[in-house]
This record gives C-alpha cells, structure tokens and sequence, in this order.
C-alpha cells in the first residue's frame, strides 16, 4: 500500500478551540449570521480590513459595529490550542521521515495575527496558507488546486484535516483524502499513523520483531500463555513458520502417565495403535496417546495448572497447517478413522477423544469437516451428521451467541468461510453458498472486538463479497492498529469451564495485514 506523505490541516475547530458559549456580545444566530455573511468571505480573501467588514455588517444586520467587534475580541479571549491533537502531529513529524504538514485555514489577516502569538508548534509545519493570503476560500475549487500547485505534492497522497463536511467535500473532489475533525483520540491517532506509513509494512515488522513471542492472553486478567493453537492460526495465514513456536506431540504411542498431555487417572483416551485399531483404554498403564494428537497447550492449563488432554480443533488445525509433504498417510487414515468414531449420541463428532469430555461444538465441527475435505475423504459416510447439522448452525444463526469454547459468531463464519472455500466440492458449496454469504452481509458493521472485525473481513474476502460492502469495516480496522504495527488482541475463544475470552494480537495482525494486501483503493 502506498502511504500518505502530505497533510494539510485547519485552525480553528481543529489546532484550535474557541467557547462559542462565553461570547455575550452578539446572539449565536447573530454570530453564525456575521460569519457566513458576503462581508464575512470578502474579510477571509484578503479584500476589505475587518474595520471595513464590521461597519458592512453593521449596516446589513442593523447592529453596531463595535458589537461585531467586541464579540471577536471575546472570541479572542476563549482561543485554546487543541493539545492532544498536536502532540499527534508533532509525533508523526518526528516519526515518518518526509511527511509534509500545512495549515490551511479560512482566516482573515487580522484574526491570524491573533493566532500566530498562540505558543503553537510552529516549526512542524512545512507551510501556512490562509485564505487571505491566497485571495480565496475553501470550499471552492481554486483554493485547493492552489495549495496543490504551490505545494507540488500528489493528490492521492494528501490527507486534508478539517471541520467542515463542505471543505472535506471540495478536498476529496480533486483527489484528496479528507477526514473530518476529531474523531476520539485513540481512534485518530491511530488512523492518522496507518494512513503515513505503510499499515501493511508495519503490520509485518510487527510480527518478525515479535517471532516467537506472539502468545495469547486472557481478557480481564492480564494474563499470557503458550499454546499451540494461536501458533498454527498465525502459519497458516502468513505461511511463515519462522513467526511462531509449536510443541509437537511425541513420536509414537507411549503411556498417558508419562505424557504431557496426560490428564488425571480416571480420565479415558480414545486411543489407537499403529495398525489403526481404536479402544478405549480403562487402564493407566493402557492408555495410549496417538502421536497425531495435538493439545491446544504448549504448557499446562493457563488457569489451574493442570495438564490438558489433547483435541480435534488443535489437531485438526495443524494437519491443515502442517506442510503435506511432513505428514504420513497411514497417520492421517488413523487420525480420520479416529474422529469419525468419536461421536456423541447424535452422530455428531466431539471436541476432546476422551470419554469424560463429551462435548460437541459446530466452529470445532467445521474443523474436524475441512480436514475430512482437505484429504479426500469429504464423501465419508461418517461425517454426514456432523455436516449437516454445521449447516443447519449456519441456517438457524444457532451460533449467533457464540459456543462453549468460541465467543463470537465471527469465529463460527470464519471457519465455515474457509470450510467453503477450500473444500472443491460443487455440491458442497451450493448448500453452504447463499446462506454463507447471507449470514455474513447481517454482521457487516456489526460492532465487534478487534479479532472478531479480522475474522469478518477475511471471511467475507474469502467467499467472494463485493468489497465494496466491506469498506466501513476495512477502514474501521485500519484505524486501530496500534503505533507499534500490531492490532488488539480482541478475543475469538474461550476456556469452556470459567467462560474466559482469549484473544491473540499476532491472528489478528496476520489476518488484518491480509486483509488490507487485499483491500487496495478501499482505503478512505
């Protein structure tokens, strides 16, 4: 993306404020009346004195002119500099080698010698154009194509700061940028620093400079921790290995209590053998971990400390991830066999391979089906109860609330939006077609947490939504990248026993610099 190297911003309302509430001379109708008045524009062009204005004034609204007067003097008096949005340019100057920064202002001679004994940063801006200085007015035309002949600057690389919808109008009518002013702090901030560089670029640097470091955290609890899951997320949308940490299962069926994914001693494996034949392990000394059986911790249970029994979604996710030519087939025939065998009462395939944790779950669901698709096995008799009744979570909105282990509805359409679009079945993706895309248009512009917004976007771009729709949300997410590159955390899943959200600022970043690679020209 190519980024921004000019801004021009306005005085007053933006660099300034003044208290319209504290003039007492004149009526606030009778001030907006003087100041969108002929005299008013020709004092702003340079073309009569304020002296002159003011008796023009006062013949025209058949008040006196020292009224007129006196109410400007009083506004003189309220005049505040806007610190906290000129700390921001003061630190975009600092921090983006060759930016450019203009003052341009509808202002009168007179009033701007008001202005310019304010202690202003005045050494940040490049240049100043006032409207009396240019011998015309923003909105018109002329004015904007004068700063841009003066200034030589481009553009379609030119931001244009102002308070007024009918100056923004005129700015972006010859090929500005234009945003009005002021949004929140934190959320212009933030804009304002994607929009100078490079969003994607420091997006990236984002994520090298915190390779190997990108764990997840525990919303409300300032907590981190390793897990694997976020680590095959992160591969599998950059295609960068080198970003993240993984902790494999062993190599090779070995006994529970010496594993690390070992459980407690009343727990039941749905384990295998190398020749594929699954049981059910009473015994402690039986129990069998298969070696294709990832956890979705690197370490114990972030929360109790306990150990974590292996699952499909970690498992699922890394053979999707992993590259094929690493993995056996005969490992992936028992893996599939494994699954498809580990069914509630309803036929429907499980969370966890253990007895004690009989839990369904369709975002999980949609995992264990793209792994089934992804190696062929898509016609499984097996899989068929499971399939359909993730189709009918999509038709019903059943994930419109989240799950036990998943938190928004954007991490059930995310899935399934990789689910559609990786399967390479026609008949599949006739059925998951309309209502996929259905659902995903109801929840653009929905307000959601960080992760949620990426998962939306990437979901939508992932079935082939107009992007046009998507140029709220796009934008929406390019202003919340923080100024080190990387975005919030937000949260995609939870803990299903304390109902704690995890979120993870690496998927998050690795999902929005995708998402704005693929966004050029939606960009304000």
């Amino acid at each position: 993306l190519m980024a921004f190297n000019t801004l021009f911003v306005d005085l007053g309302d933006v660099l300034c404020d003044w208290d319209r509430d504290s003039i007492t001379a004149l009526t606030p109708t009778t001030l907006l009346q003087v100041m969108h008045s002929i005299a008013w524009y020709r004092l702003e062009c340079g073309e009569i004195t304020a002296t002159e204005a003011y008796e023009l004034l006062s013949d025209e609204l058949c008040i006196s002119s020292d009224l007129i007067r006196e109410a400007f003097l009083q506004a003189r008096a309220t005049l505040v500099i806007d610190r906290k949005f000129v700390g921001i340019l003061e630190a975009l100057k600092k921090d983006i080698p060759g930016l450019n920064i203009y003052i341009a202002s509808n202002i009168s001679d007179e009033h701007f010698n008001w202005i310019k004994d304010m202690p202003l940063p005045w050494s940040i801006f490049t240049g100043i154009f006032t409207s009396a200085q240019v011998g015309l007015r923003k909105p018109g035309l002329g004015f904007f194509r004068h700063i841009t002949d003066t200034t030589g600057c481009d553009p379609s690389r030119t931001i244009f700061i102002d308070n007024k919808p009918e100056n923004l109008c005129g700015a972006q009518s010859i090929g500005m940028r234009g945003i009005l002013a002021k949004p929140e702090f934190p959320v212009f901030y933030g804009l304002l620093w994607s929009l100078f560089s490079n969003p994607v670029h420091r997006a990236m640097e984002y994520l090298k400079n915190h390779a190997g470091r990108h764990d997840s955290v525990i919303e409300g609890r300032g907590m981190s921790f390793k897990d694997n899951f976020s680590q095959l997320l992160i591969w599998g949308i950059t295609g960068d290995p080198s970003l993240i940490y993984l902790k494999r299962p062993s190599s090779g069926p070995h006994n529970a209590a010496e594993s690390e994914n070992a459980v407690t001693d009343s727990d039941t494996y749905v384990a295998f053998t190398r020749n594929s034949q699954v049981k059910a392990a009473q015994n402690q000394s039986d129990k069998l971990m298969p070696p294709c059986l990832w956890n979705y911790f690197c370490e114990q249970h972030a929360l109790n400390g306990k150990d974590f029994p292996a699952d499909a979604d970690t498992t699922s996710i890394a053979y999707l991830t992993l590259p094929k030519e690493s993995l056996d087939a005969s490992s992936i025939t028992s893996l599939l066999d494994v699954m498809a065998k580990n069914v509630s009462s309803d036929g429907i395939m499980q969370v966890y391979l253990i007895e004690r944790r009989p839990r369904v779950c369709p975002v999980v669901c949609c995992n264990i089906l793209r792994l089934f698709y992804r190696f062929g096995r898509g016609d499984d008799a097996r899989i068929k109860a499971t399939e359909a009744w993730v189709i009918q979570c999509l038709a019903t909105r059943a994930y419109q609330h989240g799950t036990r282990h998943y938190t928004t509805a954007e991490s059930f359409l995310y899935f399934t939006a990789l689910w559609y679009s990786e399967c390479g079945s026609a008949s599949l993706r006739s059925k998951l077609d309309l209502l996929l895309r259905d659902a995903l248009i109801e929840r653009v512009h929905v307000p959601v947490n960080p992760l949620a917004l990426a998962m939306r976007i990437a979901a939508c771009q992932a079935v082939g939504i107009d992007q046009r729709m998507l140029h709220i949300d796009i934008n929406m997410l390019l202003e919340i990248q923080d100024r080190d590159g990387g975005w919030p955390p937000g949260h995609f899943c939870r803990f299903g026993s304390t109902g704690d959200k995890v979120g993870n600022r690496g998927i998050t970043t690795a999902l929005a610099a995708n998402i704005l690679k693929n966004s050029a020209g939606l960009l304000y």
